[in-house]
């Protein structure tokens, strides 16, 4: 993706590949504000509920260094290292307030699009885009390349009737490659 026209020049090491995950699903505030709780999620007196236990978002710092969400109207960058502004955690930006000098940050999330991305218009369900570390961090200095995620999918297919033995509310998995 192109590293100029971003909502930050520091963004541009995250524009390279990733793993992106989708649900049909719009965030609701509760989901806003949970998925921001290390190990301390409201759900656990919540038998039914997904994600009780507040660990499992955070696994995803295992590949990367900052996820981003966009939902609805909003395009959420999560950095715990708080490297990106200035010592915030994570910034969110409401997509109405989308100015085209920035629109290279939205490329992927439009499959190199940035223009259908509409200010008017929110996001019709939740993409959450993982970018591969590429370099070592305070996180992690576990390095994921294209090919290495291959090999994760390949292991992924190949165990998937025995991985999703138990989610219940998993109705489709499908996995692909996007050039």
């Amino acid at each position: 993706h192109v590293q100029q026209n971003l909502l930050d020049p520091k963004l541009a090491k995250f524009q390279g590949p990733s793993l992106l995950a989708y649900n049909d699903a719009v965030f609701t505030d509760e989901d806003w504000t949970n998925i921001q709780k290390l190990k301390r999620s409201d759900k656990r007196s919540d038998p039914f509920k997904v994600g009780k236990f507040g660990i499992g978002f955070n696994s995803v710092f295992h590949v990367t260094d900052l996820p981003a969400i966009i939902s609805g109207e909003w395009l959420c960058f999560m950095d715990p290292q708080k490297k990106i502004w200035k010592g915030d955690p994570g910034h969110k930006y409401k997509l109405s307030k989308n100015k085209p000098e920035f629109c290279n940050s939205f490329a992927p999330f439009t499959f190199n699009d940035p223009c259908s991305l509409k200010s008017s218009q929110d996001y019709p369900g939740t993409l959450i885009r993982f970018p591969l570390r590429n370099e070592c961090s305070d996180l992690s200095s576990k390095l994921y390349t294209c090919a290495k995620l291959k090999d994760i999918l390949k292991a992924l297919k190949d165990d998937a009737k025995i991985l999703l033995l138990f989610l219940r509310y998993i109705e489709k998995v499908e996995v692909f490659t996007i050039n």
